[in-house]
């Protein structure tokens, strides 16, 4: 019996963080955001006592300590967005089967539940409060600052809601990929790494990356070049043997489709009207993107609605 007592203490030590850390209320959550909250809290709980009742040596145990890294992590989605596009201005609120496009973003991103929060980031300009307005209606946390200094803008973001990790999302993305995002958050709390990324060609407008804020406050502190401010994972793809940088497999129906999944143009947008007029059926469904890319295989002639519009280099794509 006193070796058992021995071994539910010395579970308890390695739990403690679990209670040091649950959040159950916070006045700055509200929505959806305090749904997840309450959510990862009762997770947390569950996951401790398993720990307790499976001590060291159990075979269970090391998957309750590896849990506890997602647990406790704070992983938010910073959402960059603004009116002012250069070639297609005010799409973030362009309608899609009646919904604004930024929209259908965040309820795919609240479809996500390994983030924690969901962070709207814009320019501070008067003329970003329609954006505002949409994410305030939707219990998003909203954070305004430098249009050019976007680096800047995710700080301020991260330290807004204590951050840790940050999930970067455009604002022109409405079908990004919610399974490879969650891929790249497990690989990189899993690999303690400092920036993640797919390993593989997707369409462009499907995929994400996943960075350190620590990391992101290293190059503030040590560029002020223009292009690093702007684009914000750019030194990463230049300096690439700078700290962990794992790259991730991205889900087969995605690899090596030739699709472009974003919206810049007016072409991309009528692809968009498609898609959402065939999949959308609620003001707050979200399409499935295996099922879009069959849907594109099968219908080349709406595929080929922005199959000439000339993609950017995403590493140097403004909002």
């Amino acid at each position: 019996m006193v070796g058992h007592d021995r071994s539910q203490a010395h579970a308890l030590e390695r739990v403690q963080p679990f209670f040091k850390n649950v959040r159950i209320d916070h006045p700055r959550r509200s929505g959806h955001s305090h749904g997840v909250a309450l959510f990862q809290s009762i997770r947390s709980f569950h996951f401790a006592v398993f720990c307790i009742t499976n001590p060291p040596g159990n075979q269970y145990n090391s998957a309750c300590i590896n849990d506890r890294i997602q647990i406790m992590t704070p992983i938010v989605a910073v959402l960059q967005a603004r009116m002012n596009s250069t070639r297609l201005p005010g799409k973030s609120l362009c309608p899609l089967a009646g919904v604004p496009l930024i929209e259908h973003i965040i309820n795919r991103l609240k479809a996500v539940t390994d983030l924690d929060r969901i962070v709207l980031a814009v320019p501070d300009s008067p003329s970003e409060d329609p954006l505002t307005a949409v994410a305030a209606r939707l219990g998003v946390s909203i954070v305004k600052g430098p249009e050019e200094d976007v680096l800047a803008r995710f700080l301020m973001a991260a330290d807004a809601v204590d951050a840790e990790h940050i999930v970067r999302v455009c604002g022109d993305n409405p079908l990004i990929d919610r399974a490879l995002i969650r891929s790249l958050i497990q690989t990189h709390l899993e690999k303690n790494a400092d920036y993640s990324i797919t390993s593989d060609s997707i369409p462009l407008g499907t995929g994400t990356e996943v960075v350190r804020v620590a990391a992101l406050r290293r190059i503030a502190q040590t560029t002020d070049d223009p292009k690093y401010r702007e684009h914000v994972t750019t030194w990463f793809h230049d300096h690439p043997d700078e700290g962990v940088q794992p790259r991730v497999p991205a889900p087969a129906y995605l690899r090596n489709k030739p699709f472009r999944l974003t919206v810049d143009t007016e072409k991309d947008l009528a692809l968009m009207e498609q898609i959402f007029e065939h999949f959308h059926t609620t003001p707050s469904s979200t399409p499935d993107l295996e099922q879009v890319i069959r849907f594109l295989d099968t219908h080349p002639e709406i595929a080929r609605l922005n199959a000439e519009v000339p993609q950017k280099d995403w590493r140097t794509q403004s909002e």
